[in-house]
Parts: C-alpha cells; sequence; structure tokens
C-alpha cells in the first residue's frame, strides 16, 4: 500500500521540475504498485521537462497513484520540504526575497506565506502535540533562519516565538 508521506513526495517530485502539483481526480489506489526506482523517476522528470507540459494521468497511474489536486506557483520555487503531510516551499514576492509557503497536502490549496530573511539551511519541523492537548494547541512548525530559531503556528503562519542562538545550529 502506498503511503500518505510517498504520495506527498510523489506529489512534491511534480511540483519541483514544473512548478505545478497534481491534476484533479479521485483516490484510487493500486495495491499491485511497486516503489519507482530513482532512474523511473529520472526519466519521468526528463520527460516532464522535456516537452513542458507535465504528467499525465497515465504516467501517475502506472506507478500506482491517482492524481488529487493542483497547484500552480507563478514565482520560482527556490525550495520544497514535505512535512507532518504538507508541502512547503521557499519562493519569493515582489515584497520579499523569500517567503514560506505552506501548501495543503490533502487541497493542495496554499494556506500561509511567512516571509524569510534568507533561504532555510535545514528542513523545517512539524511538532505535533498530543492528542489530549491538541484542542489547546495548534501544531507548531521549527524553522532555522540566521542563527535563530523561529516557532511559527502552523494552522495560520503567525510567529509565536524566536529564540536567538550564540551558537552554530543543525537540525
Amino acid at each position: 500500500m502506498i503511503s500518505r508521506i510517498s504520495q506527498s513526495l510523489f506529489a512534491l517530485l511534480l511540483l519541483v521540475p514544473m512548478l505545478s502539483g497534481c491534476s484533479g481526480g479521485g483516490e484510487t489506489r493500486n495495491e499491485e504498485a511497486k516503489p519507482m526506482s530513482k532512474n523511473e523517476v529520472r526519466t519521468m522528470r526528463s520527460a516532464a521537462n522535456a516537452d513542458g507540459i507535465g504528467f499525465t494521468k497515465e504516467d501517475v497511474a502506472s506507478k500506482g497513484l491517482d492524481v488529487g489536486w493542483q497547484y500552480r506557483h507563478s514565482a520560482p520555487v527556490i525550495q520544497t520540504f514535505v512535512e507532518n503531510d504538507n508541502i512547503y516551499i521557499v519562493s519569493s514576492t515582489s515584497d520579499y526575497p523569500y517567503v514560506l509557503i505552506k501548501i495543503d497536502g490533502q487541497t493542495g490549496l496554499p494556506r500561509w506565506t511567512y516571509p524569510l530573511k534568507a533561504r532555510l539551511e535545514y528542513a523545517p519541523s512539524v511538532y505535533v502535540y498530543p492528542e489530549e492537548l491538541r484542542s489547546q494547541n495548534a501544531d507548531e512548525l521549527y524553522i532555522v533562519e540566521l542563527g535563530s530559531i523561529y516557532c511559527i503556528d502552523d494552522q495560520y503562519g503567525a510567529p509565536n516565538f524566536t529564540i536567538k542562538c550564540d551558537f552554530p545550529i543543525s537540525t
């Protein structure tokens, strides 16, 4: 059975080379499908880049997946991350050279944007509270940027707090 993370990663592969995700469709799955090899992914990405039309439903169906949504981004995508069944991209706007955008993994809709000072050095991390605390606490997204740790409300993209560090940070 193909996991939700595998589907998100496949959607991410679709997003990066052609700046779009998936397009319309239902939610059928092929239980006999085998994971794609790196060569198959490269071949599909090359084909998508060569003719500029992206992946067809048949390309995706042959790998045991079904297209569920589409997202087109008007600016160049600088970085992409999959976390907690959502896609996070770093791009730019006319107001900011870098912005973090959360794209809902279920619907393909952008949920929020958060201005950044620089590209992210590390992938963001989402902390999901235990079930008994979830009604009181929204999920938290943590990013590392220019020597500081930022905690962002993952539901709305609002800043929660910042911790400035005087030592090297890694995740």
